[in-house]
């Protein structure tokens, strides 16, 4: 439905653009000369931003689509690069000086109590 209203819009701004084409073709008929344009109230309209609003969906529609493929690539990226860091053995060792570790600790503190 609203690709319809967009079609219309471009149609009914075309269909201004020969109103003034012709009008100016049967005035250049009439007077021999070219008189300057009278401007519409559409062209005349100043617009807020700059930007005709076909020209702010398709902005719309371009941003949209720029940040799904941003999105769709990080994703793609992230699971085929997704690593801990450590190998199955490195997380071995490392648990392995873990446990020693707090064993060493343990036995200093029951070492402790039994000397208070």
């Amino acid at each position: 439905m609203n690709e319809i209203a967009n079609i219309i819009s471009r149609l009914e701004m075309q269909k201004g653009a020969i109103d003034q084409a012709l009008e100016a073709l049967r005035d250049f008929a009439e007077t021999g000369s070219i008189t300057p344009v009278k401007a519409t109230s559409n062209s005349a309209r100043a617009r807020k931003g700059g930007m005709t609003p076909e020209g702010r969906r398709r902005l719309a529609l371009a941003m949209k689509r720029r940040w799904a493929a941003k999105r769709t690539g990080a994703q793609a990226k992230k699971a085929t690069t997704k690593r801990t860091g450590l190998t199955a053995a490195g997380r071995r060792k490392l648990a392995e000086a873990m446990k020693r570790r707090w064993a060493t600790k343990r036995t200093a503190a029951q070492a402790k109590k039994k000397a208070a």
